[in-house]
């Protein structure tokens, strides 16, 4: 669900419209609730219906893991939590 056209509750995904058309993409979200949730990019063809969503996407995970198509490349050493404010997600195109 979308409140406020600025925040996700429930089950779901919401998924931009504007291309990155730069070779690199920030944007900024801060927790509100603890639970399931990925933060990151994926293409027009990504299920987003289940999660986790794991095909066409590069994500960070409620669980610090940061995965790419399902594939686990990493995983961050402090845990993510309730009230916390993630400021510096950066893509950068190749």
């Amino acid at each position: 669900m979308l409140k406020s056209g600025q925040r996700i509750c429930g089950s779901g995904a919401a998924l931009g419209t504007a291309p990155i058309v730069q070779n690199k993409a920030y944007f900024q979200v801060s927790i509100q609730q603890n639970g399931i949730w990925g933060i990151g990019v994926a293409t027009r063809s990504a299920v987003l219906n289940s999660v986790p969503v794991t095909a066409n996407c590069w994500v960070l995970r409620e669980d610090g893991q940061i995965a790419a198509n399902g594939e686990l490349l990493g995983k961050i050493d402090e845990p993510i939590e309730e009230g916390d404010c993630i400021v510096s997600i950066r893509f950068l195109k190749r």
